[in-house]
């Protein structure tokens, strides 16, 4: 068995690795120059035009002498410092890792005959062999990845190089000989495999129904809506906003030259209000519009789910609590752990570790099974 707990360090390895990884040094590197650019040229010509107003000069002149200010001033800049991109991109990777990690406890992970087992708090884990993908290394961590789109298992150097890399050999080993029968086990998924029957002997309360992707949809939905602003909404906020604040400008000044012809500090009083104010309504505004775009993100990861793991779900409870299983995972979640939500459609169950069901109030017995699971939800086992 493996245990660890997982550090605010261990966040910013994995983080500035995927970041190499998805956006890759040749292209990080001429996405920074053309934005900077054009950041620069841009704000150089906003602060000329600016001036210009402020002075009671027509601001054309002003803001072509600060358009030629700024693109001069980042063309010195990235002569003098050409690794600016790789120092920005690690210490900000770094800060939003280190600002969005939540300590996570011990995390204990251990093999079986049908899969890796994970136990963190109040959560186990097990996943078939089925649904492994691959197992790699990812800055100094290795990283066991699913089938379907989901958190990965990520497994820290530092404990120990012998004994991570006889983990991931062993489950390479695993995964370059699967057996004949798993081949057909999420069409033919029907119950409890051999070692969560072990585990979870004394299962009641089953219940055993399918999902589509309007389902697992509107569980990512609920998910997404719990969860604290993440970097990507806010990222996502700041793009749109500062975008309504530069077309307002540009907007607002072409109608002046063409209507009103304010100068001076008249147009800045008037303009420069307004802007910020379609700034803050965009950024308002802009938190449906990021909803409504992961929503429609999450349906070819949903897709890719239920052909990897099937549509069926059993769900059940215990003593200790409530689990749920398909064809790849088993994931068990203590009674203290968890919290029941409810819709006029559907019935979720939320815990830590973005556990998450969703079960339809069309499917019969979810009312029954709705009622075990709020009579216990959140209390002591």
């Amino acid at each position: 068995m493996l245990e660890f707990t997982p550090t605010a360090d261990d966040a910013v390895d994995l983080a500035r690795w995927l970041a190499q990884r998805n956006f890759g040094d040749a292209r990080g590197q001429l996405y920074f120059r053309v934005i900077g650019f054009c950041l620069g040229t841009l704000g150089g010509a906003l602060a000329g035009w600016a001036v210009g107003i402020a002075a009671g000069v027509p601001p054309r002149l002003p803001a072509s002498i600060g358009l030629v200010a700024g693109a001069a001033g980042w063309i010195a800049l990235m002569v003098v410092r050409p690794h600016l991109f790789r120092d920005w991109s690690d210490r900000r990777t770094a800060r939003h890792a280190r600002r969005e990690f939540c300590p996570r406890g011990l995390v204990r992970v251990w093999l079986d005959d049908d899969g890796v087992n994970t136990l963190i708090g109040p959560v186990h884990t097990h996943l078939a062999w089925l649904g492994i993908e691959s197992v790699f290394e990812a800055g100094n961590h290795v990283v066991v990845a699913r089938r379907f789109f989901g958190p990965a298992l990520t497994v820290p150097r530092r404990i120990g190089d012998a004994q991570v890399d006889w983990f991931a050999a062993s489950i390479r080993v695993r995964l370059s000989a699967p057996s004949p029968d798993e081949t057909e086990s999420i069409r033919v998924f029907a119950g409890p495999r051999r070692s969560e029957a072990h585990q979870y002997a004394h299962r009641r309360d089953t219940l055993t129904f399918t999902t589509t992707v309007v389902d697992l949809q509107a569980l990512a939905s609920e998910i997404e809506r719990r969860e604290p602003q993440t970097r990507a909404r806010r990222d996502f906020r700041r793009v749109h906003s500062g975008r309504a604040i530069v077309l307002s400008l540009v907007a607002l000044s072409a109608a002046n030259r063409a209507w009103f012809g304010l100068t001076g500090w008249a147009a800045l009083t008037l303009f420069v209000p307004l802007s910020l104010l379609s700034g803050v309504v965009a950024w308002w505004s802009a938190a449906s519009a990021f909803s409504r775009r992961e929503l429609q993100r999450a349906e070819p990861e949903v897709r890719h789910r239920l052909a990897a793991s099937g549509d069926r779900r059993l769900l059940w409870l215990d003593d200790a609590g409530l689990g749920q299983e398909d064809a790849t995972t088993v994931v068990h979640v203590s009674w203290p752990a968890l919290e029941l939500a409810e819709t006029p459609e559907y019935y979720f169950v939320h815990g830590p570790e973005r556990f998450g069901v969703v079960l339809p109030r069309r499917v019969p017995g979810a009312d029954d099974f709705a009622h075990a699971v709020r009579a216990r939800a959140g209390r002591p086992s």
